[in-house]
């Protein structure tokens, strides 16, 4: 679903997954592609984020997708590293503890910058 704001077009996490699907695998659809690929997928995903590309509310939104679509697949480290940046829309809006949400918070960071990191992306 598009939402017009002004002239700008946003797309809702879920079509930004699509495009990604389509682009890289050349499959329309996200939900058909196999762990290898969501991981190959997510490590774009994660080089937009860090290149101002995406925000935060769609890298939260598009971990929370992946770990969904594991299924019983939950026990990898990249599970762990998308249901992280699944939870970063909810920690970064944390009021309640907040040194213990900001301390979270940077850890969820780091280790999507650890996974970045180690994941990079040939030129």
């Amino acid at each position: 679903m598009k939402y017009k704001v002004t002239n700008i077009d946003i797309n809702s996490p879920r079509e930004v997954m699509n495009l990604y699907s389509e682009r890289l695998f050349g499959e329309k659809e996200w939900e058909n592609l196999k762990t290898d690929e969501l991981q190959g997928m997510f490590s774009n995903v994660l080089t937009d984020f860090y290149s101002d590309g995406l925000g935060i509310d769609v890298l939260s939104s598009i971990g929370s997708f992946i770990f969904d679509q594991l299924g019983e697949d939950r026990s990898s480290d990249f599970a762990g590293v998308v249901l992280a940046a699944s939870e970063l829309g909810y920690y970064i809006r944390n009021t309640g503890e907040k040194e213990e949400s900001g301390k979270y918070l940077i850890s969820i960071l780091e280790k999507l910058k650890r996974y970045s990191e180690d994941n990079k992306l040939e030129d």
